[in-house]
């Protein structure tokens, strides 16, 4: 079992991202990959 999990997000501070990352870890996960959100220019999310 695979778990996909994206930090990084607007708004989303170091906090929050070791939340992410400490529940990931709690997950009985064979394989765990984290992303940094990276939004492309002209996105409506890459203006915030």
């Amino acid at each position: 079992v695979k778990g996909l999990f994206m930090v990084g997000l607007p708004g989303e501070d170091e906090a929050a991202i070791r939340r992410t990352i400490d529940y990931a870890l709690s997950l009985p996960l064979d394989e765990i990959n984290v992303t940094k959100f990276t939004p492309f220019p002209g996105a409506p999310v890459y203006r915030t």
